[in-house]
């Protein structure tokens, strides 16, 4: 990258980058932020960026799940519940993978390619409800996983739907009973976001700041999409 180029990056977008690649050195066990100064701190990251940047091939993906989350809370503001539980579940299913992943490259125990085929292979539930404690992590509440299940559940009928005749009573009822499914669905979104600032992003969310950057970042169920590296260990 030449001069020229860095001092086009608008100063939002590199606090953006730094910050992503910070977090994921974190995640990925590189970087241990106990006890630590911030200038310490920062120079660390600077020299795992250095060492990143001199690899032959990088390596990234693009994170859908807070532009999913933004969608899904909008779809529920305008009473639109089917729409809305369509990417709650689907904000889910990124969420619970990509901590399995992060969890499975961290461990070394397994190629990308295994973890791919246990992430493809392995039921919804399963990964809830098994599978954290499997790769080191504490397990979730169960108010959460039937929270989750059920959303899945609900976002099945919506995609698979069989035009079932339903008790007319009932589907007066209908949907209320998706409101009430999706104020539970968002209780459990703040509650993964925890989790997962908490077990992954060691719980240092003070930490997650630099001199001249912004300050009091952390992994929000709000903040637009965007493209991230992920750093792997090669």
């Amino acid at each position: 990258m030449t001069t020229s180029t860095r001092n086009s990056i608008p100063e939002d977008i590199a606090k953006s980058v730094l910050l992503t690649f910070y977090k994921n050195f974190i995640a990925a066990g590189l970087i241990d932020p106990v006890g630590k100064s911030d200038s310490q701190l920062l120079a660390e990251l600077a020299r795992h960026v250095r060492r990143y940047a001199r690899q032959e091939k990088l390596y990234g993906c693009t994170d859908y799940s807070d532009n999913l989350l933004t969608l899904a809370q909008s779809f529920r503001r305008k009473a639109d519940y089917e729409n809305s539980c369509l990417y709650y579940a689907t904000w889910f299913e990124h969420w619970i993978n990509g901590v399995i992943m992060v969890c499975i490259s961290k461990s070394g125990l397994f190629t990308q390619a295994n973890a791919k085929d246990l992430i493809r292979g392995a039921s919804l539930a399963a990964k809830f409800t098994c599978l954290p404690q499997l790769i080191g992590l504490p397990p979730i509440r169960k108010t959460h996983c039937d929270a989750v299940l059920h959303i899945a559940e609900l976002r099945n009928s919506y995609v698979h739907y069989k035009f079932t005749l339903t008790d007319i009573e009932e589907w007066a009822n209908e949907s209320e009973k998706w409101k009430r499914s999706l104020l539970r669905a968002a209780k459990s979104v703040r509650y993964l976001v925890e989790y997962k600032n908490r077990h992954i992003f060691r719980g240092l969310k003070h930490k997650l700041q630099f001199p001249g950057i912004k300050k009091g970042y952390e992994e929000s169920p709000t903040r637009p999409r965007s493209v991230r590296r992920v750093p792997r260990r090669h």
